[in-house]
């Protein structure tokens, strides 16, 4: 019985090494690629099958660390959500045993970010959080600063903007002194969303072409499509047709076979607001309608729940008065769920206004009187907030909306 068990352990050993060196030449493939977009998308399980081997067991933490950074960013945009966060998770719980602090908290950061794509905004803010914590116990002030800038987009997210643009602020600082480009472009990228969401379009614009423009230097591909994203849509509010169409040209021209799902969807729905805003409302419909299908398979809630309210805008000026009900009252749950009140108010007053189009003012009214309630209970108010609810106001009292 024992030289059997012995026998069983020996080839049990043998199997481990040779699947650890096969973990340990996928590495290596990984490390000589310039470009590893349509390498990954075609050996994806491989790769994750050479992490399972690599968090097995502790001694082989670092070859499974150096896997996870490597091909986290790809995991993200196929919305492999679940899955990854199960590889993550087992190795954080390695570092911690190791006592790896700077990989634990470079773990956390992103396990956060899952999070956040699947709308959990409290876990992604505490996770996010404790990462920040971790940097700033051992003196890496860098990796503290990126953090901080991934935070700021979940204050962002729920509609805090104050504290949002204050963390953001304090990464391009801390960037800044690093002279670490990338960093500073990022802290551009997310300052921009931060200023798309108050609707300052000018100082929005201006920060995305620094970030772009930095981006475009390294040779950040997926950063500059980032950047890209929003640069259209700066273009598309401000009213300025041909440099949005440049823009979005420019764009289409970056995307290939390897972009993944989530930004073939954030195109989508960009392209909706160019062709909505210029009157083509049927090719808006398409647009939105094919993104969101597309989220289907990701189950975004923050996308979900913006394609929603922009096809609730769609289907009330197309007079499909049922659709865009539907459409704009889970756009408003979506919202109300995420814990974005300014989004949800907007969502409200899409529906206010359909209800004032189809002539039920009383209805409209009902839902106007709901949404400036709760808007004026946030504090303090913000000026998109301020000027929301100056819209709805205006519209509560206008001639066409009678008690």
């Amino acid at each position: 019985m024992t030289g059997t068990i012995t026998e069983q352990q020996k080839w049990a050993k043998v199997l481990r090494q040779q699947k650890l060196a096969n973990a340990e030449r996928w590495l290596k493939v990984i490390s000589g690629k310039t470009d590893l977009s349509t390498f990954v998308q075609n050996d994806y399980d491989n790769l994750l099958r050479a992490i399972e081997t690599s968090l097995e067991q502790p001694d082989s933490f670092d070859l499974a660390y150096q896997l996870i950074r490597a091909l986290d960013s790809f995991a993200l945009g196929y919305a492999d959500w679940d899955r990854w966060l199960h590889y993550l998770e087992l190795a954080r719980m390695t570092s911690g045993v190791l006592q790896r602090p700077e990989e634990q908290a470079n773990l956390l950061t992103m396990i956060a970010a899952i999070f956040m794509n699947q709308g959990d905004l409290d876990k992604a803010g505490r996770y996010f959080r404790e990462a920040a914590d971790t940097f700033k116990q051992v003196g890496n002030k860098q990796n503290y600063g990126m953090v901080l800038g991934k935070l700021s987009n979940v204050y962002v997210l729920q509609d805090n903007l104050v504290m949002g643009e204050s963390l953001c602020q304090e990464a391009l600082k801390i960037a800044c002194a690093a002279q670490d480009d990338m960093a500073i472009g990022l802290a551009h990228l997310d300052l921009g969303q931060i200023y798309l969401k108050a609707q300052n379009w000018q100082e929005g614009l201006a920060a995305t072409q620094q970030a772009y423009a930095i981006f475009l230097a390294l040779g950040n591909k997926r950063s500059v499509i980032l950047a890209m994203l929003n640069l259209v849509n700066f273009q598309v509010q401000l009213g300025r047709w041909v440099e949005a169409e440049v823009a979005a040209s420019d764009l289409l021209a970056l995307l290939d076979d390897s972009a993944d799902i989530q930004v073939i969807i954030q195109v989508k729905n960009n392209f909706g607001m160019m062709a909505f805003n210029q009157g083509n409302h049927p090719k808006a419909e398409q647009l939105w309608q094919e993104a969101l299908q597309l989220n289907s398979q990701v189950q975004n809630p923050t996308e979900m729940a913006s394609l929603y309210n922009n096809l609730g805008m769609v289907y009330t000026k197309l007079r499909e008065w049922d659709t865009a009900v539907a459409m704009l009252l889970e756009s408003a749950r979506l919202y109300q769920e995420l814990g974005d009140h300014f989004l949800w108010a907007n969502a409200q007053d899409n529906l206010a206004e359909l209800y004032e189009l189809k002539g039920e003012t009383a209805v409209s009214r009902q839902i106007l009187t709901a949404a400036i309630a709760n808007l004026r209970a946030i504090s303090p108010q913000s000026p998109h907030h301020q000027e929301l609810l100056d819209v709805m106001t205006s519209r509560l009292h206008s001639p066409d909306n009678p008690a």
